[in-house]
């Protein structure tokens, strides 16, 4: 008997956005590289561009959203095209930029960025240009604890340690024989994990440059992707089989002589690009070149299928949302942005849940945009946890980067903030009621009075506030009947979703019937060529039978004509006797 097994994001699905809150009419970059194309966090979008000449990206504030214009702000300043890039995660207006030509460079995007005369500006002074590498630099990443530190890795086959806030190079990690196809940061930011074309994986020390484990990793000749996940001392990678087959492989970082679980994907030839979710343990992975991502529960030590969103459309990157950019009130546990050729899409994946309120069970604490150590503690060898915070916060209160506190609504799936609903109290009621209180309270106890100026504009702004009072219980009912149509739109979600899984479910045992019925026709087949070697059998079988019979009949024939001439023989024999008897006698006699 089958059991599902029981998971709180069993049910997540994947929503595209509506056509007015994709990004297009994107100069996205003809590059070919294994590059996600862009980077993101709650307030922008950072984009490989396609400059023309030399190389530079652009920044896109995420609420502009549909046909955009063809004036963008390019940060460039690269001799090459731009291969990578990564916000700080704790500063949303440092981005950091790694390109062909060899360059890491450092920038700030402007305050004022949505303004309409910053459309088609060139910013082409970088904070911060650092130049030691020797060929293209192919990552650029953040450490997630300690603030102003970088590292970055290059096709000269190493990975390099900044310290940002100095412009310092502080270690270089060596040992790879071959390009580094990927990086990523342990949970506290002490260790390295890379993955090499070598078809090795390491986990490295970047403080004191030293490689702590190593094993053999994916033998396909194809990239590969490497990413922690979350405070568990294990790593997930992508890659291909020497038969050229997608796998995941689950990773001891405490032993990578082999790998704890592998998972066969399927036999496409697109690059597996993975996200890890370590508050939800949940491991997205989209293939480039196809429009898919799967995604899988870590638990127990193995990856157990979730679901799988499937799109007609081929993605070439994905960017992921950091977890404190989620839109919570709408249960979302991940957003991911699809990269085309000329368009941007988000994808939201929800949790389906009917209660409007927080889901505490389906959001546990995220690491928050705060450091926990400065570059100099970092290098003196310090290692601290990363500070945590509550998604309940961000539930209640929404997200604001800039002073790392909690006050502008969520975005939404959709990139449009959530609409405040409170009804905000008119700056002059208060004082025009207490007009109105004085001068009713005059009215009670006096003889009525022709109407002046100030009693007129007491009458106005009485119908004002009864105007305004009518305007909020529509305003109100409007919002009931939205969070009303909102659940309906939920309900239909989730009796989707099901009848998806049914008719996935139904499709499957129909495969598995036709599957059986064609093994059936094949072993019917194998049995009338076996029925018919048979039927030659016999025939000979018969054929060499009657074969023997005819012999044993002439076998027979020959006896009993031997026993015929052995019987006249014996007559023969007795007759010649008689007749020398006879003679014998008659010769007597005359004698």
């Amino acid at each position: 008997m089958n059991f599902v097994r029981p998971s709180k994001y069993r049910h997540v699905y994947g929503t595209p956005a509506k056509r007015d809150a994709i990004y297009e009419n994107l100069r996205i970059t003809t590059s070919a590289t294994d590059s996600n194309y862009v980077s993101l966090n709650p307030l922008f979008m950072a984009v490989n561009w396609n400059t023309g000449g030399g190389g530079g990206f652009t920044v896109i504030p995420l609420p502009q959203t549909g046909k955009l214009s063809t004036e963008f702000p390019v940060f460039t300043g690269h001799g090459g095209p731009v291969i990578d890039t990564q916000f700080s995660p704790f500063d949303d207006h440092i981005v950091a930029s790694g390109a062909e030509d060899s360059k890491i460079m450092t920038w700030r995007v402007p305050d004022n960025l949505a303004d309409e005369d910053q459309a088609g500006k060139v910013h082409d002074t970088p904070l911060l240009t650092l130049d030691r590498h020797g060929r293209k630099v192919a990552h650029v990443r953040f450490n997630p604890i300690a603030e102003n530190v970088l590292a970055s890795s290059s096709h000269d086959q190493t990975i390099k340690l900044w310290d940002i806030n100095y412009g310092a190079e502080r270690e270089t990690l060596r040992g790879f024989k071959d390009v580094i196809q990927s990086i990523d940061w342990s949970w506290d930011g002490s260790l390295v994990v890379a993955t090499c074309r070598d078809k090795r994986i390491r986990t490295l020390d970047p403080r004191s440059g030293k490689i702590a484990q190593e094993g053999p990793c994916h033998q396909g000749i194809k990239g590969s992707r490497v990413v922690w996940m979350g405070d568990a001392d294990r790593v997930a990678t992508t890659g291909f089989s020497r038969t050229s087959e997608r796998e995941i492989f689950l990773w001891d970082t405490k032993d990578l002589s082999k790998p704890l679980k592998t998972v066969f994907v399927d036999t496409s030839a697109g690059l597996l690009m993975p996200t890890y979710d370590p508050g939800c343990k949940v491991l997205y992975v989209g293939g480039k070149g196809d429009g898919n991502i799967r995604y899988y529960e870590y638990a127990d030590d193995d990856l157990y299928f979730l679901s799988e969103y499937q799109s007609i459309d081929p993605q070439r990157g994905l960017g992921a949302m950091p977890k404190y950019g989620v839109n919570v009130a709408k249960c979302e546990v991940a957003r991911f942005y699809k990269v085309t050729n000329t368009y941007i899409e988000p994808i939201s994946f929800r949790v389906p849940r009917k209660s409007d309120a927080f889901q505490s069970d389906i959001f546990p604490d995220t690491q928050a945009p705060k450091p926990a150590l400065t570059s100099e503690e970092y290098f003196n060898g310090v290692t601290r946890p990363p500070i945590m915070m509550s998604m309940e916060e961000l539930y209640n209160n929404g997200y604001s980067s800039v002073s790392n506190t909690f006050s502008t609504p969520v975005k939404s799936a959709d990139n449009t903030p959530t609409p405040d609903i409170s009804p905000a109290a008119p700056a002059a009621p208060s004082a025009g009621a207490a007009v109105v209180s004085a001068s009713t309270g005059s009215q009670n106890n006096a003889t009525p009075t022709p109407p002046t100026a100030d009693s007129k504009a007491i009458q106005h702004l009485e119908e004002l506030n009864g105007k305004y009072e009518e305007l909020s219980k529509q305003f109100a009912a409007v919002n009931k009947e939205k969070d009303s149509l909102e659940k309906q739109l939920e309900d239909t979600a989730i009796n989707v979703k099901s009848l998806e899984n049914k008719l996935a479910d139904e499709k499957l045992e129909h495969n598995k019937t036709k599957d059986e019925i064609q093994s059936l026709k094949l072993l019917l087949e194998t049995k009338e060529k076996d029925y018919d070697a048979l039927n030659r059998q016999l025939e000979v079988a018969k054929s060499t039978c009657n074969d023997a019979k005819q012999e044993a009949e002439r076998s027979q024939a020959l006896e009993k004509r031997v026993k015929d001439l052995e019987f006249d023989l014996s007559k023969a024999s007795k007759a010649a006797k008689d007749l020398v008897e006879a003679v014998e006698k008659s010769f007597g006699t005359t004698n």
